[in-house]
């Protein structure tokens, strides 16, 4: 499969731009730092009790993050293209994750590792104030996450998660998105049964 290298700097590119204003030295110092990596289906991006030592910006594909007990794998979040994801308390801690990070799909992105951003905050004036607000940017998305998780039923987390990526909801096995959604897999059929009667 081909792939537009240019498009997918572009889009990155917006979406850090988003966050602050880069000269184009500091892109350049930036982008020149980003390495592309791709995943099969399944493959394991990092393991739980290893440190995360990448940031990770996903062009194509799902990713999910998921924590295990001795009997159970719950979905924490899914990692959708055109958005950074890692384990951020790890990876800005420097401790032992507490979940994983696995491909749902294959998948490709493109990464930086925590020595290349601490290089790049020396070179890129505006660097520390991207890191600070990707910071920002995933304590962000966990607390959107609790708050729906307490505030909304599981129908309509369903059916949000249904208008935000309606082509790539159909390409997650349903165990995990019952999973996300802290119910059974019988109830996820149940309400996508009832919504398909609405429809």
């Amino acid at each position: 499969m081909e792939h537009d290298l240019h498009s997918e700097e572009l889009l990155i590119k917006q979406f850090v731009e988003r966050l602050a204003p880069f000269t184009d030295h500091d892109w350049h110092e930036f982008w020149s730092r980003m390495t592309l990596s791709e995943f099969n289906k399944n493959d394991l991006l990092l393991k739980s009790g290893q440190v995360e030592n990448y940031l990770n910006f996903l062009v194509s594909g799902i990713a999910r993050l998921c924590l295990s007990s001795d009997t159970k794998e719950f979905t924490l979040r899914f990692n959708f293209p055109g958005q950074f994801f890692n384990a951020y308390s790890s990876f800005f801690t420097r401790t032992p994750s507490s979940y994983s990070i696995k491909a749902i799909t294959d998948i490709r992105l493109y990464r930086m590792s925590f020595n290349q951003l601490e290089e790049l905050y020396k070179v890129a004036t505006n660097a520390p104030t991207i890191g600070r607000r990707a910071l920002e940017y995933f304590y962000l998305l966990k607390e959107q996450r609790e708050i729906r998780l307490l505030c909304f039923t599981a129908e309509e987390n369903y059916r949000e998660l249904q208008k935000e990526q309606p082509d790539l909801i159909q390409r997650i096995p349903q165990k995990y998105l019952a999973s996300y959604l802290g119910i059974t897999p019988q109830s996820l059929s149940r309400i996508r049964r009832q919504l398909s009667n609405k429809a």
